[in-house]
């Protein structure tokens, strides 16, 4: 009804805590009606409130600092979107002095961490529910003030007592982590359910999580089915993506390889490595009665260009097997080199072999020793025994 970039302000951080006594006028004096709005909505947007905005009402310098902010490319102005909400923050306006330390933490021409610190802690010391969670956000990334765990468990916890779903999951993270407080499975459930009833995708993606894997809570497949299946439907990519994995394996539901196959399609397009990597797995799964190597090939060097290791070693795998592609040494060398040097434990028992053996590199049993060691240092047995062998040769 108002137009796009009324939108674009309804959507931003709203804080029901807040109570400014400058703020207590009806807003609905700045929407705008339909017959007031061209086909952007933006000139009059601009001039409806700049006119209320100089005569210093806060509500309006707030909302045109907001359009100059997050507006399109042809109406960002930085400059002029500090400029208003300095003004409506100066009046100690929560809303205000939120958003402008929203502004210097993101701003293009760089950050200012210390003076978005500032802002945040003046609408804090007001009682605002988002600014405390921004002072949970500063101390906990160290950035406009030291890093301080415990200290930024303490707003997480303020602003989460107050209904802050975002606080609520970091609180949640941090005991489920042990970060700034002693681990604690049960206490990050609690967090984590507060978060996931109201609707926070990520808060139930770990909940789910919780269920799954009987952390802090008696093991619910059904309940951790019901949760990744919530998150999913707000476009969560890893919680569909775990939906596969149930489905691929059975945990909780009846295996099925046609939904994992619908699952890990929707999120592989999407660009999430592990699903495309997962994907591929399935194309080489005869039970899953599509195996294709060619296509499991694709979605593996996809997954592997992303840098996902675990594909890149299968890229060694179908190079070094000839399988989907024609068998070549060197690639396969490549690919295991590649995920070697990510710290991949599989790869540096690849690369190993491949040097022990002469295959797509010069023969060096030093070379193949050294790789070897490595992985034998990570329990893997194979490199253990094969180490033996380039240290004693028989």
């Amino acid at each position: 009804m108002y137009g796009r970039y009324e939108e674009i302000i309804e959507r931003h951080e709203i804080d029901p805590a807040d109570s400014d006594e400058t703020a207590e006028e009806n807003e609905d004096d700045w929407e705008l009606q339909e017959d007031e709005t061209d086909d952007t909505g933006y000139p009059e947007t601009i001039s409806h409130y700049r006119d209320a905005a100089e005569q210093g009402d806060v509500i309006a310098q707030l909302k045109l600092g907001i359009l100059y902010y997050i507006g399109d490319e042809a109406g960002r102005d930085y400059a002029a979107a500090e400029k208003w909400l300095m003004m409506a923050a100066e009046q100690g306006y929560t809303r205000a002095q939120v958003e402008l330390g929203n502004l210097y933490r993101s701003r293009e021409n760089g950050a200012d961490y210390d003076e978005a610190f500032k802002w945040y802690r003046k609408a804090a010391e007001q009682g605002s529910t988002v600014a405390w969670y921004h002072m949970g956000e500063t101390y906990y990334t160290g950035k406009g003030a030291g890093q301080d765990y415990a200290e930024a468990v303490k707003w997480y916890r303020k602003a989460a007592e107050r209904g802050s779903a975002e606080a609520q999951e970091m609180l949640g993270n941090m005991y489920h982590d042990g970060i700034g407080v002693k681990r604690d499975y049960a206490e990050a459930l609690k967090w984590y359910t507060k978060a996931a009833w109201w609707g926070y995708a990520s808060a139930q993606y770990h909940l789910a999580g919780m269920y799954l894997e009987a952390r802090g809570v008696v093991q619910d497949y059904g309940k951790a089915e019901k949760w990744y299946r919530e998150a999913a439907e707000q476009g969560s990519a890893e919680a569909l993506e775990m939906l596969g994995n149930m489905y691929r394996d059975g945990t909780g539901v009846k295996k099925n390889y046609a939904w994992a196959f619908r699952y890990y399609r929707e999120v592989a397009y999407s660009g999430l490595a592990s699903a495309q990597y997962n994907l591929a797995g399935l194309y080489l799964e005869v039970r899953a009665k599509k195996q294709d190597y060619a296509r499991a090939v694709y979605w593996y060097r996809r997954s592997a260009e992303k840098g996902y290791t675990p594909a890149q070693v299968q890229m060694g795998n179908m190079y070094y097997c000839g399988e989907g592609v024609e068998k070549d040494y060197d690639e396969a060398a490549e690919w295991y080199r590649t995920a070697a040097e990510q710290g991949d434990q599989e790869a540096w028992y690849k690369l190993g072999n491949m040097y022990y053996r002469g295959e797509g590199v010069k023969k060096d049993t030093a070379e193949a020793a050294k790789w070897y060691q490595k992985a034998a240092e990570q329990g893997h047995e194979e490199a253990r025994r094969l180490l033996a062998f380039c240290r004693c040769p028989v």
